[in-house]
């Protein structure tokens, strides 16, 4: 990635041209820089643009800069930018639920030029380590989509002795259920096997695919159009979504980044 698209939210026109200045001094991978002071047109910013980073002041006129996070999270066609909040000494109570949001830095006002550079370093670096998570995630899928033919099929040992073979490509998920598994299909279809969860992980270990997110929960990776590991966030390619336990999740980033 050449250069990373940004996004000022200050309400404070002196500290915004502020930012902007040393951005461009001092931070030569930030292409673009965009300003506002208000809560509405950032939203409307983030919707018609593709932003890597925001700077954000947590007290803005109507709401807060937390309120501004919410509503990327409640629209998934918005990729969540890095966050590096921006705020005043007065503010510091906040830092707790900063860190919760995972934010990337927390500046305070007057911004070092030091801690800026160090910030942006910060973020960039995590931004382009989960776009290499990313295409590894694509690069697994169209592996399997070359591979398929020969993957095979895997027996679901059902209630009452039913057996039913499933073609593991059409596989997005095992999922525990008490002493039983819930498989979930591409097509929509769940079924429900006798069979623990362990079951199934030791029957794919040697799968390329398959990756165990947690304790409860084995997923086809060669379905997962993204992973966020700040929200330890897995989204399949249909839009359905799974979260990684923190140990599984860490694991997940390690592997992809390999």
């Amino acid at each position: 990635m050449k250069s990373f698209n940004s996004l000022i939210v200050e309400d404070n026109r002196k500290a915004s041209d502020l930012l902007k200045n040393k951005l461009r001094k001092y931070c030569p991978l930030i292409g673009v820089i965009d300003q506002t002071a208000h809560l509405d047109e950032a939203k409307n910013l983030v919707e018609q643009n593709v932003y890597h980073i925001l700077f954000l002041d947590i007290g803005l006129p109507s709401g807060s800069g937390f309120d501004l996070i919410e509503y990327v999270r409640d629209h998934p066609d918005i990729k969540m930018p890095a966050i590096i909040f921006t705020t005043g000494q007065n503010e510091q109570e906040y830092l707790l639920k900063a860190i919760r949001v995972s934010a990337s830095d927390y500046l305070y006002k007057p911004i070092s030029t030091d801690e800026l550079i160090q910030a942006v370093h910060k973020a960039t670096t995590r931004i382009q380590q989960e776009k290499k998570i990313n295409d590894n995630l694509e690069l697994i899928s169209q592996l399997s989509t070359q591979k398929s033919h020969g993957l095979g099929q895997i027996p679901i040992l059902m209630i009452k002795g039913v057996i039913e073979y499933v073609d593991v490509e059409k596989i997005k998920y095992f999922e525990a259920n008490s002493s039983m598994t819930t498989i979930r299909l591409t097509e929509g279809k769940d079924l429900q096997s006798v069979r623990h969860l362990g079951y199934y992980k030791d029957q794919l270990r040697d799968h390329p695919s398959f990756f165990q997110i947690s304790a409860a929960a084995v997923v086809n990776l060669s379905q997962i159009s993204r992973y966020d590991h700040s929200r330890l966030l897995l989204t399949f390619k249909d839009g359905e979504t799974i979260h990684a336990s923190k140990r599984g999740g860490k694991d997940l980033r390690d592997f992809l980044r390999n």
